[in-house]
């Protein structure tokens, strides 16, 4: 997919992942920020933000047994 940028909306990244984002107006219409190469308005160069894994279903505190 080619997003052409006519309005000038070309960024660097600000996470620092080195590729370019522009402005593109998908389906609906609305503008969202997608980056040249993946298309895709997440940033390739940061890991997606995990949950840590510090509660589970069945951890039940010491205190109350």
């Amino acid at each position: 997919m080619y997003v052409p940028d006519p309005e000038g909306t070309a960024r660097n990244c600000p996470h620092g992942c080195g590729l370019t984002t522009v402005l593109a107006r998908f389906g609906d219409g609305r503008p969202i920020r997608v980056h040249c190469g993946t298309h895709r308005a997440q940033c390739p160069g940061r890991p997606t933000r995990q949950v840590p894994r510090t509660w589970t279903a069945f951890h039940r505190p010491a205190h109350a047994a």
